[in-house]
């Protein structure tokens, strides 16, 4: 009941992982959870549209805001602010995403780590869940 299957692993995907990781000091963006190995380095526009590994298209988070972020649950406005997907519910269970709503992420302390503005308006247009036709940007 056992196979060997082959994996597929882009070249530089390490790089990214380091180099996002570094830039947010290996603490979670949203929570500030510094357990790298619960850590991911998070496209802003995914890789499979952009073939962008620049750091400034991506951000250390973990599992659950990850998760919520590659399916468009939440976003981040060029302010850094977080939004939540009107799509989510108000019960349920929802509270630890609904909280978000508002809060500032934590942010590279140099500049030119900082998410890059353009990738944050394509993740609203692009990823973003809204049941209207209203966005953020």
């Amino acid at each position: 009941t056992e196979s060997t299957t082959s994996v597929k692993v882009r070249r530089g995907q390490q790089y990214f992982r380091q180099a996002v990781l570094n830039a947010y000091q290996g603490r979670c963006a949203v929570t500030g959870l510094g357990i790298r190995d619960l850590l991911v380095a998070s496209h802003i526009v995914p890789w499979s549209h952009s073939h962008n590994d620049d750091p400034r298209n991506g951000m250390a988070l973990c599992g659950l805001h990850h998760w919520s972020f590659d399916q468009g649950l939440i976003t981040v406005t060029p302010a850094h602010e977080i939004a939540i997907s009107t799509t989510v519910p108000d019960s349920g269970g929802t509270e630890p995403i609904k909280a978000l709503a508002g809060r500032r992420i934590q942010i590279p302390s140099e500049e030119y780590l900082w998410p890059a503005r353009e990738a944050l308006k394509w993740h609203n247009r692009n990823i973003f869940r809204t049941d209207t036709l209203r966005r953020l940007f």
